[in-house]
């Protein structure tokens, strides 16, 4: 994709009894010193690629399945989106988890 544009995702799974938390969020956002680095719950207001070089990923946490848009950085390379969908019941919690290679070009 091309750096500055978004892009829709959309997660999912099967198997599940109740309808799970999703998450999205970037790899990278580990190494990148701001905690909040990578997602935004529903909207983009406080986006700030200074802060965070890696780009964002904007997303509702109530809705299964997941809808997501990612806004590629500045930068240009290789990032990693993760979607993350967790059912949580009363003895134990089911997590399934799928990540897609972004490539973000000038």
């Amino acid at each position: 994709m091309v750096s500055g544009a978004n892009a829709a995702f959309t997660g999912n799974g099967t198997g599940f009894t109740q309808s799970p938390l999703p998450q999205w969020q970037m790899v990278e956002s580990s190494s990148v010193a701001n905690q909040n680095c990578g997602f935004l719950l529903g909207s983009t207001q406080n986006a700030n690629f200074t802060n965070c070089p890696i780009g964002y990923v904007v997303y509702d946490s109530n809705k299964f399945p997941s809808l997501a848009t990612y806004y590629a950085p500045p930068i240009t390379g290789v990032y990693h989106l993760q979607f993350s969908a967790t059912e949580f019941s009363t003895f134990d919690h089911v997590t399934k988890t799928t990540t897609a290679a972004v490539t973000v070009t000038p």
